[in-house]
């Protein structure tokens, strides 16, 4: 009898409304895309930021559109397969040491990532960093391009 009156008393909320989801600036975005365009050597660095904001369609049309490597972070896992002819995971030390542009997307330069440090990265790499929120931006190293928002227009 008292489940039957706590049920009774139940009453059902509407959920808050998702965030806006506005894209970086667009300025930023061709920024960043010139970078991308003039690298020898770019790579991708997929991290938690993108799982959490379920960005899995825009990563992977980013990056089968671009044709970029990428790595990914273990939170990152599942917002591109493991098996995409684009992971260089088997190659990862390699990958890292020669990128010239690097494209954090929703990730950081903490331990995962080696903290940014020589010689897990050439010392002249560029970075590019997309993130939801501002203060992550160029957290542990400068970067050359910044793009604040939960998505990047294609």
């Amino acid at each position: 009898m008292a489940c039957r009156q706590l049920r009774q008393k139940v009453v059902q909320v509407t959920k808050c409304p998702d965030p806006p989801r506005n894209p970086a600036m667009p300025e930023g975005v061709e920024d960043a895309l010139n970078l991308l365009e003039k690298a020898e050597r770019p790579l991708v660095l997929v991290g938690k930021g993108m799982a959490w904001s379920h960005a899995e369609v825009e990563v992977r049309a980013f990056l089968e559109r671009t044709q970029i490597p990428f790595l990914r972070s273990p939170m990152g896992k599942g917002v591109v397969p493991e098996d995409h002819p684009l992971s260089v995971a088997a190659a990862r030390t390699l990958a890292l040491q020669n990128a010239d542009v690097v494209f954090l997307m929703g990730a950081r330069f903490n331990w995962i990532f080696h903290f940014r440090q020589a010689p897990r990265y050439a010392k002249d790499m560029k970075v590019i960093q997309l993130d939801i929120a501002p203060e992550e931006i160029g957290h542990n190293k400068a970067t050359e391009v910044a793009l604040v928002g939960p998505r990047v227009g294609l």
